[in-house]
């Protein structure tokens, strides 16, 4: 009797082993994985909620997906209708007449989703495009970056990548990480001034989201913008705003003298716009929602105010029609940046200042700046018409919304992104 006793002791003991280490094996998230999308290498970080696939091509984070039954399968970022290439395999000769002799073209043939805009944003002068090569936007989403790191444990899932930006004498590196519980991507950028002089940069994430995310009539977009203007330059032949019109978000002076609500998705045949926003001063943090109810979905991003106080807002709906466009897309940015304005870097530089806040930074040579912010993922109902407020707290972060119920997202480590 005791050796049974024994024995089922000793199996009851093996089965418990075999249980725990079943249950923690489950509980440990993988190391980001390596995957294929849109034809480009990618690396993919998942945790119980979410997925985040990120482009050694460029850098761009280019999808974000839940991933549990009975959410939304969706995702919000913008995917080019066009065969997308590796920044690196791009040929003059070969592909200007695909993606556009000009310096758009390379560009265009690699971007996707959010892309960082670095160390300008805009376009480069005629000079820098035809004796030294540099394409709008800068150098950042034009290169190829490394990653460097990856992990994976019961509690978070991680991944460092980084790139040299040769011309520029810049060097960006950031950290992706997906916590458990929590449909949230935090993000650590560092970027380090190689070069022997101190001096000025733009920086900018260029959030792009696409159809059927971006939905004319339907998809919401709220921010907390303190003084708004209209691109003071012709944007394009197919405006709905009134060129150069200061306004107070999300009410616009429309080129037809209607009011436009900037918030709501175009429902135009054709248009195309931009506008600048500079972010309530009286808040540390500067955020953006874009929500789809129709799809259950929002999509937000939280920041540090005083490292980019602009959001611009960029809206493409069927109205370029070259090449690679060819009046297919339907696009929706918002670029939360240190500059307003697609200027040129000396255009931004020599303009100072709008709504006296600056519209450039300076990085001191050798030295790094660090900047944090997190994206996220929120189930709506089909009635949320938007975005009253967004609060961070020590929970996470709440969203009040324009009829007043709250929703509430995990966040864990969000109040640090604004120290």
């Amino acid at each position: 009797m005791e050796k049974v006793n024994m024995t089922i002791g000793i199996l009851l003991v093996m089965a418990f082993m075999v249980l725990f280490s079943t249950t923690s094996s489950l509980a440990k998230m993988e190391k980001p994985q390596k995957v294929k999308f849109a034809d480009r290498v990618g690396w993919k970080l998942q945790n119980d909620l979410i997925e985040v696939i990120v482009l050694e091509g460029g850098g761009h984070i280019v999808s974000a997906k839940f991933v549990g039954k009975g959410m939304p399968d969706v995702n919000p970022f913008w995917i080019p209708g066009w065969k997308s290439i590796e920044p690196k395999d791009f040929d003059k000769k070969k592909h200007a007449p695909i993606y556009g002799d000009n310096h758009e073209g390379k560009l265009l043939a690699s971007i996707m989703g959010h892309n960082i805009c670095l160390d300008f944003f805009g376009v480069p002068s005629p000079e820098e495009y035809e004796y030294g090569g540099i394409t709008v936007h800068g150098e950042g989403p034009v290169v190829m970056w490394k990653v460097m790191k990856k992990w994976a444990n019961e509690n978070e899932v991680g991944l460092v990548y980084g790139a040299d930006l040769p011309k520029a004498q810049l060097h960006i590196e950031r950290t992706v990480v997906l916590k458990k519980g929590e449909p949230t991507f935090y993000v650590t950028e560092k970027l380090t001034n190689k070069g022997y002089f101190d001096r000025p940069f733009s920086w900018c994430q260029h959030v792009t989201m696409g159809a059927p995310f971006v939905k004319g009539g339907v998809t919401v977009f709220d921010i907390p913008a303190y003084r708004s203007t209209v691109a003071s330059f012709k944007f394009s032949d197919k405006m709905r705003y009134k060129e150069g019109a200061e306004f107070r978000w999300p009410y616009c002076p429309g080129s037809k003298k209607k009011t436009v609500v900037t918030r709501i998705a175009a429902t135009e045949t054709e248009s195309s716009d931009y506008t600048a926003q500079l972010l309530d001063p009286n808040l540390p943090y500067g955020y953006f929602t874009a929500a789809n109810p129709n799809l259950q979905l929002m999509l937000g991003y939280v920041w540090n105010r005083k490292d980019f106080p602009w959001l611009d807002n960029w809206e493409e709906n069927h109205a370029r029609t070259h090449k690679p466009w060819k009046g297919k897309e339907t696009t929706r940015g918002m670029e939360f940046s240190n500059t307003p304005w697609t200027y040129t870097r000396q255009k931004c530089v020599e303009t100072g200042k709008l709504f006296d806040t600056p519209t450039h930074h300076w990085i001191k040579a050798g030295k790094t700046i660090t900047t944090n912010y997190v994206g996220f993922l929120c189930k709506i109902p089909k009635d949320f018409r938007g975005t009253q407020m967004l609060d961070i707290g020590p929970k996470g972060i709440t969203v009040e919304r324009l009829d007043g119920k709250k929703m509430d997202v995990p966040c864990s480590d969000v109040e640090n992104i604004v120290k």
